[in-house]
């Protein structure tokens, strides 16, 4: 029986429940890979070393192409976005090395998909691909994503911008006392409205009871 792989960022994997974790109940297995502040090639490095077999499903919601990972203490350092580290912003930090760098590792992904067999579905955090310093796409970039050979991904429906259009809420609880990640219902009606579709998936409604539990949990800042 196929097994559920996701990965990406904070809003893949957060203390409250997301898509993915939403997502995952409808299969026997599911392995979460998300981690917060992770950046693209991270997010390649764990999906590239995850057992998969040929029936299991992976998906991805690729971060913004703005963040960036360290290797320091015989380990990766997941930094979030580059802007918190001045020095490598104004002196390394340049968009379209950061944007094709990030397509690279989306089609390492998408052949190892092919070379292994399973199924690939990609999706995006934040519009365009771009991120916490990037805010607007630049004409090339479009153009680069869109002629892509990489089947199934989706960027016009990203997370954040269904977040804003939905209706940002701003959060307080023991880790953040302003926090405007997408809550659990924000992200049940993201996997209904668009990830399900695009996955073939048939939702079980009857989760939606779990996710009004813990909407109100989140609301009354009750996080683990």
């Amino acid at each position: 029986m196929s097994k559920l792989i996701t990965a990406g960022c904070s809003f893949t994997q957060y203390c409250w429940p997301t898509w993915a974790d939403y997502m995952g109940m409808h299969y026997a297995e599911h392995v979460q890979r998300g981690l917060c502040g992770i950046d693209c090639a991270s997010i390649s490095r764990l999906v590239l070393s995850t057992d998969i077999s040929s029936d299991d499903h992976v998906v991805i919601a690729w971060t913004g192409f703005d963040r960036h990972s360290l290797y320091s203490e015989n380990e990766w350092q997941d930094i979030g976005s580059i802007v918190s580290n001045k020095d490598y912003f104004i002196n390394h930090y340049h968009s379209y090395e950061r944007f094709y760098t990030m397509l690279d590792y989306m089609k390492l992904v998408d052949l190892d998909s092919k070379y292994r067999g399973y199924k690939l579905w990609n999706f995006s955090a934040y519009p365009w691909l771009l991120g916490e310093t990037e805010k607007d796409p630049f004409s090339k970039s479009i153009t680069k994503a869109k002629n892509l050979d990489i089947k199934n991904l989706f960027m016009d429906f990203d997370l954040e911008s269904f977040r804003n259009k939905s209706g940002t809420i701003i959060t307080q609880h023991k880790y953040n006392d302003s926090d405007n990640h997408p809550t659990p219902e924000c992200h049940w009606n993201w996997l209904a409205e668009f990830i399900a579709e695009k996955c073939n998936l048939e939702l079980n409604l009857d989760i939606a009871e779990r996710v009004s539990y813990d909407q109100r949990r989140v609301l009354n800042g009750d996080v683990d």
